[in-house]
């Protein structure tokens, strides 16, 4: 320890970085220092530990003991208030359970007033998961308590995420509609909003006052509404920021994707999840080309890919089409480098090649569990030949499990030029 306090203050941060955060909580009584009302210069190094345990981490706060290791409490932020310590975490997040509770809404509006100032000398970066019980609406005053201190300040709220709980409520505030007592805010300062309420009326509630209040703009670049039970008549009242570049619609109750929503204006779209639906057609009449570069379908009900052929998917990189009752191909999109068809019926596929199904550009072809027939050894002159006439020249992994087959020839990769 003494060599430790004859350090430059540089080498003896770089020495405290390979201990865990527990051990230097445990080494250097990281719980006590708050309560210390001396200094001397052991307490420097205290101070530099407490510094190299919150650098560059997830930092956590919350109106529940998590049993975070890096969870900031109320007394630890007046200390760091007092002794004007600054800390360095990648991003800062309030976690607060409850938040039918008015203590929730108390505890934040707390900490927001009082610590903002401190806490935007350490990050840039917050993040707020949200978490409601039974069918209530988050308070009102709570989410504007929130964004009015985002929205006059040039901070970018990373993550704002909104999770349903299936928990009694035990003690709770009577609910206001989103339509009262509210005020709009200048701009939207959201990045990355996800919604997890399992519900398509308390989504719709929450949806219009996130759009109401213009924090579904140019900010936001990430949307997740999954598991909201989102069916074709929700999604068409939707209206999506063209800023979007994922957007995550899994997990919900859609049957047909068309020009239901406004599809048609999402030309910065570039990764489209709608995996684990009821999907039985996609139709989409739009004739330009977009960005989309990730579509994932799995899980769902369709019974052809024709759609493919739309301007709208033509730019795609990555299609997950998997768990589907696909049971023949056509023409897919050019630019397709990974491709996975696993779980469908493509029971003659090595049978009904003629040319040209896959594109040249293809990298990564999933076909397991296709109940695909194969001969009683699948050979290389047989697999060489669907490879060529497919042009599959880039192909680099071919999955074949769950098929019909006794053996595949080690050779069955090496394509005939």
């Amino acid at each position: 320890m003494n060599i430790l306090f004859r350090l430059p203050i540089e080498l003896m941060g770089e020495t405290l970085s390979h201990l865990s955060p527990d051990e230097l909580t445990y080494k250097f009584d990281l719980e006590g220092l708050i309560y210390d009302t001396t200094f001397n210069s052991y307490s420097k190094v205290r101070q530099m530990a407490f510094f190299v345990k919150y650098k560059g981490k997830h930092v956590t706060i919350s109106n529940t003991n998590i049993n975070d290791t890096h969870q900031l409490s109320n007394f630890q932020l007046q200390y760091l208030n007092i002794t004007q310590m600054v800390i360095k975490p990648k991003v800062i997040s309030f976690v607060l359970f409850d938040c039918n509770n008015r203590s929730s809404y108390n505890f934040i509006s707390f900490m927001l007033s009082h610590h903002f100032k401190l806490l935007k000398s350490f990050t840039n970066k917050f993040s707020f998961q949200l978490s409601i019980h039974d069918d209530n609406l988050i308070d009102i005053n709570l989410l504007n308590g929130i964004l009015y201190h985002f929205s006059y300040n040039n901070y970018i709220v990373n993550w704002f995420s909104i999770h349903y709980k299936t928990v009694k409520q035990i003690t709770g505030v009577q609910q206001t509609s989103f339509e009262e007592n509210s005020h709009d805010l200048n701009h939207g300062s959201i990045e990355n909003l996800k919604l997890h309420l399992f519900n398509s009326s308390r989504l719709m509630e929450h949806f219009m006052y996130f759009r109401n209040h213009n924090c579904l703009c140019g900010n936001l670049k990430t949307l997740d509404l999954s598991y909201n039970n989102i069916n074709d008549e929700n999604l068409a009242k939707l209206y999506f920021p063209d800023s979007i570049q994922d957007l995550n619609l899994s997990n919900n109750n859609l049957h047909t994707i068309s020009n239901n929503f406004n599809i048609n204006n999402l030309a910065n779209l570039r990764n489209l999840n709608l995996s684990n639906n009821n999907l039985i057609r996609i139709s989409i009449s739009i004739n330009i080309s977009f960005n989309l570069e990730v579509l994932v379908l799995s899980g769902n009900n369709l019974n052809n890919c024709n759609f493919l052929c739309k301007p709208f998917f033509q730019n795609l990189s990555k299609l997950n089409i998997s768990r589907n009752l696909i049971s023949n191909l056509i023409n897919l999109p050019t630019s397709l480098e990974r491709l996975d068809l696993s779980g469908n019926y493509l029971s003659s596929f090595f049978n009904e090649q003629t040319s040209n199904v896959f594109p040249a550009s293809l990298v990564e072809l999933n076909l397991s569990w296709c109940k695909i027939l194969f001969k009683a050894r699948l050979n290389v002159i047989e697999a060489k030949r669907t490879l060529h006439i497919e042009n599959l020249h880039k192909l680099k992994s071919l999955i074949l499990s769950g098929n019909y087959y006794y053996n595949i020839d080690s050779e069955i990769l090496q394509v005939c030029k």
